[in-house]
This record gives structure tokens, C-alpha cells and sequence, in this order.
């Protein structure tokens, strides 16, 4: 017997298998796009870049899984999803370009880092008088 879903959750992706792409990221694919953006030689445009040598054809392919590139012979095009990847890892890392060891954040521990936080409201400052507090 074959298990097909676990959860309300699988049972939802079954129906709509295309949401399952933006509910969850390659973690793994997501660094090596990074990677290729950060160190790769890039061609006329800022999308397009050339495949390095040390770049194995498992994770091209591993980033085309996950939706982030497309590669044709030794040209890999960096896909809008992946273009917003790289836009978030940038942005959700918190240290200085100064203090850059050249370690790469991971893509779930910046996408928290950009997360919006609730903000509290401000409270008007009580009055003194009685007729003030009346008419409020």
C-alpha cells in the first residue's frame, strides 16, 4: 500500500500542485544560485551567466527543479523566483559589507531576518483637566 498524503496540507497540494512551488524553497538550491550569482561570470545582461567549470551538473539541475534557473548548453538564466531569492538573501543578511567573510547566510535564516515585525500603536498622552478627558 502507497501513502499519498499525510496531511490536509499534502492533500491541498495535490489539487493545486503549483502553490507547492511558493510554499517552500530548495534551501540547497537556493545557496548554490547564490553562489553562481555572487561569484559567476555574468554575460551581457545581469541574468544570464556563464556556467562555471566547478559548478556540478547536479545542482544546475537541482536549481532548475526548484524553478529558480533555466540552463541551455553552458548559459544559466536566473528565473524571476530566482531573482527574488537572491534579492531576499541579500537584504535578510544583517551584517556590515565590511565585516563580509564571505560565508553565505541561509535562504530561511534571511527570509525571517526580512520578515515585517507589528509595530505597537502610539497611545495619546492623558490630560490634566476633566473637560478633556470628557470630551474624549
Amino acid at each position: 500500500m502507497k501513502k499519498t498524503s499525510q496531511t490536509i496540507l499534502d492533500s491541498f497540494f495535490q489539487i493545486m500542485p503549483e502553490l507547492r512551488k511558493t510554499h517552500s524553497v530548495n534551501l540547497a538550491a537556493a545557496t548554490d544560485l547564490f553562489n553562481l550569482w555572487r561569484n559567476g561570470q555574468s554575460k551581457s545582461s545581469g541574468r544570464v551567466f556563464k556556467k562555471p567549470v566547478t559548478l556540478p551538473q547536479y545542482n544546475v539541475k537541482r536549481m532548475q527543479e526548484a524553478g529558480l534557473v533555466t540552463a541551455v548548453g553552458d548559459e544559466i538564466e536566473i528565473t524571476t523566483m530566482g531573482r527574488n531569492i537572491i534579492k531576499t538573501m541579500i537584504l535578510g543578511d544583517e551584517r556590515s559589507a565590511f565585516d563580509d567573510s564571505g560565508v553565505i547566510i541561509a535562504y530561511d535564516e534571511a527570509l525571517s531576518n526580512t520578515k515585517k515585525t507589528a509595530k505597537g500603536k502610539s497611545t495619546k498622552r492623558a490630560s490634566s483637566d476633566w473637560w478633556s478627558r470628557f470630551l474624549e
